[in-house]
């Protein structure tokens, strides 16, 4: 084996760890509703679910999106479409 072949497999290796991780991070910062909060338009809806008596019991996605697979995707890409627009001032 050559060295360099030897150091592009680690380093392929360490890179798919990091995006697995990365990856696997981003979902769960994501779905809670704080992360959905950090947009200062929320904050009146955030206080009212909160003080809602499904609050504690359910996260925005549990009614902003479709079950499954898909629609959690789906999801995730118009909450990035919003942090981009939000970031960019064109909201």
């Amino acid at each position: 084996m050559w060295p360099g072949k030897a150091f592009s497999i680690t380093s392929l290796s360490f890179l798919a760890i990091i995006i697995i991780f990365g990856g696997i991070g981003v979902q769960l910062v994501t779905t809670q509703p704080g992360f959905c909060n950090s947009c200062h338009e929320m904050n009146f809806y955030y206080a009212s679910w909160q003080n809602s008596t499904h609050g504690p019991k359910a996260v925005c996605f549990n009614c902003h999106s479709e079950p499954g697979l898909q629609g959690s995707i789906e999801e995730k890409v118009r909450g990035a479409g919003q942090v981009v627009a939000q970031s960019s001032g064109s909201f």
